[in-house]
């Protein structure tokens, strides 16, 4: 983002809720929660800069630009590194132990790239909907 910013291009590097040097609690969040913070995001740079016309994300950022650049009008294309395609596959890397402890009691500390997050249940229920897919298909972005 620095590099861009130094060439002129407006840029907004963020983490996610309970990510990296964002506050709250990652595991009071979701996909959807993510995507919706993502649109936040474009929303405040129209009105402030001028709206994202690239979109980049990072492994479940990445999954979450794909699904959220085809409601940004002015984005004409999307970057998504070491992203699943599908937000859905976030749920395979848990490995059956722990996506039975959290069906079975609501949640269940897990961890993912060598970090321990707390996964509840509507965590993996919002993972499975089907417009996610439907999103991607129809995002008509480069």
């Amino acid at each position: 983002s620095r590099a861009l910013a130094s060439h002129g291009i407006a840029t907004v590097r963020f983490d996610f809720t309970g990510l990296g040097g964002s506050d709250g609690d990652f595991a009071n969040t979701n996909f959807s929660s993510n995507t919706h913070d993502l649109l936040a995001v474009a929303d405040y740079m129209r009105e402030g800069l001028q709206a994202p016309a690239i979109v980049i994300g990072h492994s479940l950022g990445g999954a979450a630009v794909l699904s959220v650049a085809g409601k940004i009008p002015e984005c004409r294309a999307v970057v998504s590194i070491g992203a699943p395609s599908l937000p859905g596959h976030v749920a395979h890397l848990l490995g059956p132990a722990a996506r039975s402890t959290i069906e079975q009691s609501g949640d269940a500390e897990v961890q993912l790239g060598g970090r321990t997050f707390r996964i509840k249940k509507q965590f993996l229920e919002d993972l499975d909907q089907p417009e996610h897919l439907d999103r991607i298909r129809t995002m008509d972005r480069a």
